[in-house]
């Protein structure tokens, strides 16, 4: 099984972030404090959920 690209998991973040967000994945800019894209700590922790189940991480 072939690991993701660095790429490939940037795609994934991004889209999964514009999800918990309510955001178009075009509307993330990469290069933006998670702040000033709208994430507070409450919605940060339903996205580390994501992130963990679908990585399966433990973050």
């Amino acid at each position: 099984m072939n690991s993701p690209t660095k790429t490939q998991i940037q795609k994934r973040l991004i889209m999964s972030l514009a999800d918990a967000l309510y955001l178009e994945p075009s509307e993330i800019d990469a290069e933006k404090s998670f702040t000033d894209l709208g994430l507070d700590s409450i919605v940060g922790v339903e996205w580390i959920k994501t992130i963990n189940k679908e990585f399966d991480l433990e973050l």
